[in-house]
């Protein structure tokens, strides 16, 4: 599966919760989520048959200046596919969910 097309399976299932796309040959192409979906589509990414994204290659946290963030690069090791989220976090509070008991 291309990152446009879980893309458009995520923006289809969660709606404004998606909030953008980027996809580039320079980059891994990413998906910005907000931070109280974080746990859902993850559950989702996960649990879809035609996701199994099982393995959370690399977690990252990020400083934007005026904001934070939290990037997860997400890998499907039966159908070796990949994809990169991003979540922005407000600066004064920074929370989001963990994914680690999903």
């Amino acid at each position: 599966m291309t990152p446009n097309e879980i893309y458009n399976k995520l923006k289809n299932t969660f709606g404004d919760k998606v909030i953008n796309f980027t996809e580039s040959a320079e980059i891994e192409s990413n998906i910005t989520i907000s931070p109280d979906s974080v746990k859902d589509i993850c559950k989702f990414l996960r649990d879809s048959n035609d996701m199994q994204f099982d393995y959370l290659s690399m977690l990252s946290g990020m400083d934007y200046k005026d904001n934070l963030g939290v990037v997860y690069h997400l890998f499907s090791t039966t159908l070796k596919h990949k994809i990169v989220l991003k979540t922005i976090l407000n600066r004064d509070k920074p929370n989001t969910i963990s994914v680690e008991r999903i």
